[in-house]
C-alpha cells in the first residue's frame, strides 16, 4: 500500500503520465495538468503508443506550454514505458542519474508501474488516479495476472544487459520508423 500512496507535498523533476487507453485519458490528463499548475514539476512527459499524442494535444489545448510537455508513442507495455522514458525524456529533465518523477497511472496499475520505473533507476512518487467501477471490474484480474507474470519473468528487477541491448536495438529501428518522439513545436 505504501507504493500507491501519493504525497501531496512532493515535487519532482518531471511528471510522467502512462497511457492505458481512451477510458483513462481524461483522468490522467487532468491529474498531470493539476500537478503542473501546482508547480510540482517543470515538465510533463507522456508515455504510450496511442495515448501520448492525444494527452499532449489535450494538455497544450488546456494551457500547458509546448516547451513544458513532451513524450513518446513507441511503448507498448509498462516495461517499455519505463525504458522509453529513460531513453527519451529530455536531458534537462533527466539530468540527474536518478531523476525524481511523479508517476501518473490508475490505481490498479500504480504498484506495478512504480516497481518497474524504480527498477530503471527513477525515484518514483506514485500519483494514482481513481478509476470508475467499470474500469476496476475490467482490469483487476488482468492486472493481478500481469503483475505475477512480471514478477516471475524478472521484469520487476533492473533490466539485464541483454534485455537492455535488445530493447535498444529495437528502439533504434522503431523510433525513426514510427516517428515516436513527440514534442510540440
Amino acid at each position: 500500500m505504501s507504493i500507491a500512496r501519493p504525497d501531496p507535498s512532493a515535487s519532482a523533476d518531471a511528471i510522467v503520465v502512462l497511457g492505458r487507453g481512451p477510458d483513462y485519458t481524461k483522468y490522467r490528463t487532468d491529474a498531470a495538468i493539476q500537478l503542473w499548475n501546482a508547480g510540482k514539476a517543470p515538465h510533463i512527459f507522456i508515455s504510450g503508443i496511442l495515448d501520448a499524442p492525444v494527452i499532449i494535444e489535450l494538455a497544450t489545448n488546456r494551457g500547458i506550454p509546448a516547451v513544458s510537455i513532451s513524450g513518446e508513442s513507441c511503448s507498448r507495455s509498462t516495461w517499455e514505458n519505463a525504458f522509453y522514458s529513460e531513453l527519451l525524456m529530455p536531458n534537462q529533465v533527466a539530468s540527474s542519474p536518478k531523476p525524481t518523477i511523479l508517476l501518473i497511472t490508475d490505481e490498479l496499475h500504480i504498484a506495478r508501474a512504480t516497481l518497474i520505473f524504480r527498477s530503471f533507476g527513477f525515484e518514483v512518487i506514485p500519483h494514482p488516479v481513481k478509476a470508475d467501477f467499470s474500469m476496476w471490474r475490467e482490469h483487476i484480474f488482468r492486472e493481478f495476472f500481469v503483475l505475477i507474470y512480471y514478477a516471475v519473468s524478472g521484469r520487476l528487477q533492473p533490466p539485464t544487459n541483454e534485455d537492455y541491448q535488445m530493447a535498444t536495438t529495437d528502439a533504434q529501428s522503431r523510433i525513426p520508423r514510427r516517428q515516436c518522439i513527440l514534442a510540440q513545436e
